[in-house]
């Protein structure tokens, strides 16, 4: 295994007022987290990329810039320190902003986005259309981050915890737009888009619009029924993943990513889960696998051919789509 993406959402909700959080439980959250990974993988050879959640705050969904706020300064001193034997080279603008960007030496480059600063529960932060807001200033790090990745021909993958949604905003509004735009812009050069938050396992198509006089060129479009497949397939340039946690909600689930490793595409992935009932009957979880990309949708690489085509078979294809209803919730209503 070469790296891991992990989405965020470490320290639990603070929705218990018996058992209110507080800061050292955040704290200790992050640090726990890097143990557990540290004791399963040799974190020296497969590199580990974490984000930022909404629950990972001081203040639940709230967040600034460290410059503008001494609760966001000192979490993002203490992620600091926590991740600093992952060597990531962090950056100023994780300390200033809790955000940054590797380059890997074989592979990608990857970007870890501090969605909090798009978030629309984060009240603590402007929408992008002002200019000094947290978010506008990620979005202009963030373009210029694809620029030089375009001009070296270096594939990108994107990583964040909250998704953008067309269905369901999740974004303030002037931030999804040009958030959007942005994916739209630098398609060719993003390989991989990852997210994590509403714990479902879910496709957000990003296609150019046919409108005469759109507002932006390109939109996207959450997939949750067959009903909103009404774009063409030929107007996919790429498709946003998210994947499934391990709240018990759903079954818990996580997933192997294939890459190539000369442009980055990817082949696809595995996807795990473990069924809730048989382990709390057994006393024992067993990981088993769900499905796996290749074989469900029938595409060998996710490439912006490859998209088009798993498009195409969601469309045409009534057991295609079948399955990918049933994976959403992780086999829950199984």
């Amino acid at each position: 295994m070469d790296f891991i993406i992990y989405t965020g959402d470490t320290a639990r909700h603070d929705r218990d007022k018996q058992l209110r959080r507080n800061n050292s439980e955040v704290i200790e959250s992050h640090k726990a987290a890097i143990r557990y990974f540290n004791s399963t993988f040799d974190l020296n050879k497969t590199k580990l990329f974490p984000t930022i959640g909404n629950l990972d705050t001081f203040v639940h969904n709230e967040i600034q810039e460290a410059s503008r706020d001494q609760l966001s300064r000192s979490l993002f001193q203490e992620l600091y320190e926590i991740w600093e034997p992952l060597n990531l080279d962090l950056q100023s603008t994780f300390q200033e902003g809790g955000y940054y960007a590797y380059d890997m030496p074989d592979g990608p480059t990857v970007i870890s986005l501090n969605s909090m600063y798009f978030f629309d529960k984060n009240y603590d932060v402007e929408d992008c259309d002002t200019p000094d807001s947290p978010g506008a200033i990620q979005l202009v790090w963030l373009e210029a981050q694809l620029v030089k990745a375009q001009n070296n021909h270096r594939p990108v993958y994107i990583m964040s915890h909250v998704p953008p949604t067309e269905r369901k905003k999740l974004y303030h509004p002037a931030c999804y737009s040009a958030y959007v735009n942005i994916l739209g812009k630098y398609s060719e050069t993003i390989a991989g888009h990852f997210t994590g938050h509403t714990n479902d396992d879910t496709l957000s198509v990003l296609y150019k619009t046919s409108n005469s006089k759109p507002s932006s060129p390109f939109a996207l479009q959450a997939l949750t029924s067959k009903s909103q497949l009404n774009f063409k397939p030929q107007d996919v340039i790429n498709v946003l993943t998210n994947a499934p946690s391990i709240i018990p909600v759903n079954n818990p689930g996580f997933r192997i990513y294939r890459y190539d490793v000369k442009d980055g595409g990817l082949f696809g992935w595995d996807q795990y889960w473990a069924d809730l009932n048989e382990g709390n009957a057994d006393g024992e979880m067993t990981w088993k696998m769900e499905y796996s990309s290749r074989d469900t949708y029938g595409v060998n690489k996710l490439n912006k051919l490859g998209w088009q085509k798993l498009v195409q078979n969601l469309k045409t294809k009534k057991k295609t789509f079948s399955k990918y209803s049933t994976y959403v919730k992780v086999l829950r209503d199984q």
